[in-house]
């Protein structure tokens, strides 16, 4: 994640942490606070978030030299973000409050989607009887890719510039794709060619391992950025080889029942 956009977060979580009570009540603070930067309290947790965005890595795989100067970084941000605070941006530029809304939205969005997740796992005989209706879709030839994917045809193309220029796709689509697979670096996992909408399938299926797209593909869900890392001659398989599929083929259905109840749970409202 670019340094810009770690102090918009900042600046959102600052926002939403302070606006209920602008008095800080330190009796209160969380028991793995590290000290203040004026009024925002600096946590092991904020920490560790800092350094997954910046360093890609856990604080707790650096050492202690690198650690203070990842401290040393996220506190310049808190500053920074503390400037804009004091001078209300997220009040006198509109564009940077709606940036702040969505990330909270998004947040909460894959909060949501995540639990889901959880606490419907599928069990072996919903994965073996999903196998079973499926049988010649899993005989068929096999692809595993990543994707990034966006809102915008200009987003995308902008991906594969980047790309282009050397950029990690893992990298990129953890920061910028809007698919639940962002924080997995957009892996999809193993799937046939029937698995996924059509163009994206025909995409895939004209790719070569280890290419990625030269042009934006374009579904109902967004412009897409992939990247073909294997694909396998089908044959008749068995259960277990399939299994990773399995569980993304069950959770795809289980996210469309999902985002129906949500729908039907808070109806659009129209002014």
């Amino acid at each position: 994640m670019n340094f810009l956009k770690t102090v918009i977060i900042l600046i959102f979580f600052f926002l939403y942490a302070c606006s209920s009570n602008n008095d800080v009540d330190t009796t209160n603070m969380p028991d793995d606070l590290l000290f203040m930067v004026g009024e925002i309290p600096v946590t092991e947790d904020l920490l560790d978030y800092y350094a997954m965005n910046v360093a890609q890595t856990s604080v707790m795989e650096l050492s202690d030299a690198e650690r203070e100067m990842l401290l040393s970084g996220l506190v310049q941000t808190i500053q920074i973000a503390n400037d804009a605070l004091n001078k209300n941006l997220p009040i006198i530029q509109p564009s940077l409050q709606a940036e702040l809304d969505f990330l909270r939205i998004q947040s909460l969005a894959m909060a949501s989607y995540e639990n889901f997740i959880i606490e419907n796992a599928p069990t072996d005989n919903q994965l073996e009887a999903l196998f079973a209706d499926n049988i010649d879709q899993f005989s068929s030839d096999q692809y595993k890719a990543r994707h990034i994917l966006v809102e915008t045809e200009d987003e995308a193309n902008e991906i594969i510039r980047d790309l282009d220029n050397g950029a990690d796709f893992i990298m990129l689509a953890e920061e910028f794709s809007i698919g639940p697979s962002a924080p997995n670096g957009g892996d999809l996992g193993w799937f046939g060619p029937n698995t996924m909408v059509a163009p994206f399938s025909l995409a895939v299926q004209a790719m070569d391992i280890g290419d990625y797209s030269d042009s934006p593909v374009q579904t109902q869900f967004g412009f897409h950025v992939i990247l073909l890392e294997d694909k396998e001659t089908g044959d008749s398989g068995t259960y277990e080889n399939y299994r990773d599929e399995l569980t993304n083929l069950y959770q795809q259905g289980l996210l469309g029942d999902y985002l129906q109840d949500m729908a039907l749970a808070y109806p659009r409202v129209d002014n």
